[in-house]
């Protein structure tokens, strides 16, 4: 899979012939509403398959004060994205200038880089002050001959899907409600945080990622040499673990219950 920088991109479109289909998001967590937009992007035949993304999440630029921390962070996602046959990963540096440019540009701009295709989730929005939603998305697109698919809303167990619901499961330990929408194991990247060997702990270096505020949970901890089941337990940013004498830092730790 090709990854590439959201400029970089559209610099080069004009230098090549190939016509994509885009889907478009945030995809943290992946869970299973972003599964029904990349099902919806795999299944196209006659264009080459891309996802359009963020290396930061927005809501971590423009309301830093009431964001709890990314479920996946960006290699999961893109180790994910590969594994399920994308050809092409386009990343956006999200910043307030980004946010300033207002929807019809950035839809226009998928247009010149022959986007002839773009698929988005029922509640998608763009542009200054999230102006453009996904029915006013698809009006421009369709003005300018580009097709437009928009995924519904997925159901869980009587509630609507969503990355935010997810985020406060984790963060209150409701991983039963937390895997139920995300549709996989939830699975805590850790490579970035501090490990003692001494003490057998990990402790987060900042609030980057979403995790239980506290409590014990079965698990599974894995590097690239080892894979142990366990017992963790969580306290404000602190993960240790009750058996193993691990010889190297986790890489996962996946939370069973």
């Amino acid at each position: 899979m090709i990854v590439i920088d959201w400029n970089e991109f559209t610099a080069q479109s004009k230098h090549h012939d190939e016509q994509y289909a885009a889907a478009i998001g945030v995809f943290d967590g992946i869970h299973i509403g972003h599964q029904a937009l990349i099902k919806a992007l795999v299944q196209e035949t006659a264009r080459k398959k891309m996802i359009i993304t963020f290396r930061e999440n927005p809501k971590k630029i423009l309301r830093p004060e009431s964001f709890s921390g990314d479920i996946t962070t960006l290699d999961q996602k893109l180790t994910y994205f590969e594994n399920h046959g994308i050809d092409s990963t386009v990343i956006i540096d999200f910043s307030e200038n980004f946010s300033t440019i207002p929807g019809e540009v950035f839809v226009r701009t998928l247009v010149t880089a022959r986007i002839t295709k773009i698929i988005i989730g029922w509640d998608f929005s763009c542009g200054y002050n999230l102006d453009t939603p996904s029915r006013e998305v698809a009006r421009l697109a369709r003005e300018l001959t580009v097709d437009v698919e928009i995924i519904p809303p997925v159901i869980s167990n009587g509630e609507v899907v969503s990355s935010t619901k997810i985020r406060k499961a984790i963060r209150e330990g409701n991983i039963q409600y937390a895997v139920a929408m995300l549709g996989h194991p939830y699975a805590l990247d850790v490579r970035m945080f501090n490990f003692s060997y001494e003490h057998q702990r990990l402790t987060a270096l900042s609030n980057t990622i979403v995790m239980p505020e506290q409590g014990t949970f079965n698990a599974v901890l894995t590097s690239t040499a080892y894979r142990y089941a366990d017992v963790c337990t969580f306290e404000h940013g602190t993960i240790t673990w009750r058996s193993a004498v691990l010889p190297e830092q986790p890489r996962f730790i996946e939370l069973i219950s």
